[in-house]
């Protein structure tokens, strides 16, 4: 029950008390009762606040106790390991790779043991009449080298009876047999003869080109001589003069 919802209790026990007990003309017991319900709702009031403000306070010091742990935790993390850890780890990995490593050896000289003491104890073999066991101081079948065996194996896979090589001539004219086309000769001379051919319209390009620009080099030359001889003419004209006005050549003026 909330401190609104015991106020509003008591206050009407209080209301009920006071119409059983009191006279409906009479005014002051009326008053009365107003006070006290007042008094009862402010320290209600003052009860329900004192409890949320507790409620806070407990809250904020669950959660600042909560951050310091945390803290901690981070610091104690944070913290690098002391040398002597350090050295006590890496002595007994090193440790551990010797154990492992005495322990493949150890099983590898069993299993070699084994096999010879197989091999000691394995009963001969009987051998027919006429022949006799001979002790060969050398190996007879020598082993091959890696070369000649990586020699031959491309030798066949290339060369071999698996695949048919022949020429590239030939494959060629199949094509182009096959295609409907010209022989490979013939198809080479076309070849050769076109490419003479671009050649050659090549340099008659380059050559017509600069006969073009050394023409309209010399038409333009010829267009500004004769603007010259215009204007020398004209100021032949307004002084009266025949000939080049002053002795001067139109054409060094170029």
């Amino acid at each position: 029950m909330s401190a609104m919802e015991e106020v509003h209790v008591q206050k009407h026990e209080v209301d009920e008390g006071e119409v059983l007990h009191s006279d409906s003309d009479d005014e002051a017991p009326e008053d009365v009762s107003f006070t006290k319900s007042r008094q009862v709702a402010l320290q209600a009031m003052k009860t329900a606040i004192s409890e949320t403000k507790k409620s806070e306070e407990a809250a904020k010091e669950k959660r600042k106790k909560k951050d310091d742990l945390f803290k901690q935790q981070k610091k104690q993390k944070i913290q690098p390991l002391p040398l002597d850890v350090l050295k006590e780890v890496e002595a007994e990995r090193t440790r551990e790779l010797e154990m492992k490593t005495q322990l493949k050896q150890q099983k590898l000289e069993t299993k070699a043991s084994q096999a010879v003491n197989r091999r000691k104890n394995k009963p001969a073999r009987a051998v027919g009449e006429g022949y006799e066991a001979v002790v060969l101081e050398e190996e007879v079948q020598k082993t091959r080298p890696k070369s000649e065996t990586a020699a031959e194996f491309l030798q066949k896979q290339l060369y071999g009876t698996r695949i048919r090589r022949e020429p590239v001539g030939t494959s060629l004219a199949a094509h182009n047999k096959h295609n409907h086309k010209p022989a490979v000769h013939f198809t080479v001379q076309e070849e050769k003869e076109q490419k003479k051919t671009k050649k050659k319209k090549k340099k008659d390009s380059q050559y017509w080109m600069k006969k073009r620009t050394f023409k309209k080099e010399r038409r333009v030359k010829e267009a500004i001589e004769r603007k010259l001889l215009l204007k020398m003419a004209k100021r032949a004209k307004r002084k009266k003069l025949r000939g080049p006005a002053d002795g001067i050549d139109p054409l060094k003026e170029l």
